[in-house]
């Protein structure tokens, strides 16, 4: 069995070399990776934490090889951010460099959140749906 382990929860508390270190000593083998577990960012955004723009891709990158650590997925929780959802067109630019950074890093899966596309069991995912097609194609 090969485990796989969110980075998020350590996102805030430790870099990503630490994050690694820890996995390894666990046997974690493959990290769900966030914008906060990279190292940079750009402040300039609405939500930086929501953004993998100014990321250092190479570093994280280095960082993951050298402790053997692959890359389960790419996650963005802009979903989760009611600041962000009101910002469709910045929405989408953080969606489509997250499906970016996953290429990058040999990720397979993109993990994309819709809390505030579609609230509720019976909530339209239109608003959902018009934004994830650009990112898709």
């Amino acid at each position: 069995m090969i485990l796989a382990i969110s980075g998020q929860a350590l996102s805030r508390r430790k870099p990503l070399d630490q994050v690694c270190a820890l996995f390894n000593r666990l046997d974690v083998r493959l990290i769900e990776l966030w914008a906060l577990n990279m190292p940079g960012g750009d402040p300039g955004f609405c939500v930086p934490e929501c953004h993998y723009e100014g990321r250092d891709i190479s570093k994280a990158r280095d960082i993951l090889s050298a402790h053997g650590i692959g890359v389960a997925c790419v996650t963005t929780d802009g979903g989760f951010n009611a600041e962000i959802v009101a910002q469709p067109d910045d929405y989408l630019a953080a969606l489509k460099k997250t499906v970016d950074v996953a290429v990058s890093l040999n990720a397979k899966l993109v993990n994309n959140y819709c809390y505030h596309f579609a609230l509720g069991r019976d909530a339209d995912i239109i608003p959902l749906v018009n934004v994830l097609r650009p990112a898709a194609a």
